[in-house]
């Protein structure tokens, strides 16, 4: 598996198609910080709410990372489909960890006030669900369950589309509205929160396993 990682992370990185959603995160992350985000845990709900789109986007890149050819060889190398969307899932998740990272220690690093480390792990919390529900969403709407760049926009545009409009759903609605509101459920909440997203999570990963090999 590691191999099969090395390798999936290697094609992505020398097809820069990586590129675009990272430099879109900088770019919003960067002006979110330019002038002080105001209180901490407001300003971890505006990069959790960033993160939902931009993990999912990236998710997206890695899945489609290969064309459809290249995809069956390595399929073949690796063993079969199975392994081969858990290499695409793990690289996924650890290219999402650097923003996710970046989202939780940066605002430790530019704020003259240390933040307590309940605040941290309050934080630490809501980007895992983001990242987690990010992930799913874009391992659903790229192939081999969702074919052509076109329609994997599409699909990961309309989901975001519906997920603002229907506001304060769980878990990633409600955690968010919670922390703009600075509300003192939050660390509550996130107990359930983060196993409901990862849960989503791996529910995505089991329906691109049994739905994507029909789709090969």
């Amino acid at each position: 598996m590691t191999a099969l990682v090395r390798y999936l992370a290697t094609e992505l990185i020398s097809s820069q198609r990586w590129f675009p959603p990272m430099v879109v995160f900088a770019a919003v992350f960067g002006m979110l910080y330019s002038t002080g985000a105001g209180p901490a845990i407001p300003a971890y709900g505006a990069t959790v709410m960033l993160l939902f789109p931009i993990s999912a986007w990236f998710s997206a890149v890695v899945a489609n990372s290969e064309d459809p050819v290249a995809r069956t060889v390595t399929m073949a190398a690796a063993g079969g489909w199975r392994r081969t969307s858990l290499g695409v899932l793990l690289v996924a998740v650890l290219g999402n960890s650097l923003p996710l990272a970046i989202s939780v220690l940066v605002p430790i690093a530019v704020n003259p006030v240390p933040y307590p480390v309940s605040t941290v792990l309050v934080g630490l919390g809501g980007h895992v669900v983001s990242v987690a529900l990010g992930t799913a969403v874009g391992l659903l709407c790229s192939r081999p369950l969702v074919t052509g760049p076109g329609w994997t926009m599409s699909a990961l545009i309309a989901v975001m589309l519906v997920a603002a409009g229907v506001g304060r759903v769980p878990p990633l609605g409600d955690l968010i509205g919670n922390m703009f509101a600075q509300s003192a459920a939050v660390p509550l909440a996130l107990a359930w929160h983060i196993p409901l997203a990862l849960a989503v999570l791996a529910a995505a990963h089991l329906a691109v396993i049994h739905l994507g090999a029909r789709r090969l």
